[in-house]
């Protein structure tokens, strides 16, 4: 893991919404996640934002608004 993933996930709301995503396998969306988790989704978007940089997560194939966790290089 480089460090860019290490600080992403140094932030515990990250690392919960993370796991919340490996959860859900098949794919989450943003208002489902803020749901789940009781924050805003501005919030959650931030932090997805920061995620999806760190290359933690992903949109499924043709599902631009739906995030799952990277695979593994």
């Amino acid at each position: 893991m480089g460090p860019p993933a290490k600080q992403a996930l140094s932030n515990p709301e990250r690392f919960e919404l993370l796991d919340c995503i490996a959860q859900k396998g098949t794919g989450i969306d943003e208002g489902e996640l803020a749901e789940l988790l009781g924050l805003s989704a501005t919030k959650v978007r931030y932090h997805l934002t920061v995620l999806h940089s760190a290359d933690l997560v992903r949109h499924p194939d043709r599902s631009p608004d739906r995030y799952v966790v990277a695979a593994a290089a």
